[in-house]
């Protein structure tokens, strides 16, 4: 009975990791600092991870980030790079 209970009790702390590493989502939109059109096909990347996706042909985005992450970088042929925390 208390090696079932044992047991029992280590894979619930091995679970619970599971249920706090979720995802959260970050909308917004890829826009020229100098005129604020909307950029198409811009990179956005989760910096230290291999998460990126591209911009829409509107500039919106949509990427699932980890909770962990603290900044996203955004690239584009032609422009700046920047990163924003």
């Amino acid at each position: 009975m208390k090696r079932n209970l044992l047991s029992l009790i280590v894979l619930s702390l091995l679970t619970i990791g599971s249920v706090f590493a979720q995802n959260k989502t970050i909308t917004g939109k890829v826009t020229g600092s100098d005129d604020g059109l909307a950029i198409p096909a811009a990179t956005i990347r989760v910096l230290g991870s291999n998460i990126a996706v591209q911009s829409k042909g509107d500039g919106s985005y949509v990427i699932s980030v980890p909770e962990s992450a603290k900044t996203l970088q955004f690239s584009y042929v032609g422009y700046s790079t920047v990163s924003e925390t």
